[in-house]
């Protein structure tokens, strides 16, 4: 699982620059569930690894997303 996790920080890095905040969390949710709804049809050991590692790759980006929108819209005091 840990394979996923640079590159999928990487991507979202990538296209926070690109593109934007918002259009790069429609891409990752949109993979993520695209991901899990053709992990519900997996059958063998192999496509359910592979199908959990683009699950992580896309949920990683989310989440890294979602941490930069938070952190630059809502601030603290600390910050």
């Amino acid at each position: 699982m840990a394979l996923a996790e640079l590159p999928g920080l990487a991507l979202a890095n990538f296209l926070i620059d690109r593109i934007g905040r918002r259009y790069s969390l429609f891409i990752a949710l949109i993979g993520c569930a695209i991901s899990s709804i053709c992990f519900g049809f997996a059958t063998t050991k192999a496509s359910v690894t592979g199908l959990l590692m683009c699950i992580y790759f896309f949920i990683v980006q989310a989440w890294a997303i979602v941490y930069l929108f938070f952190q630059k819209n809502f601030l603290s005091f600390y910050y």
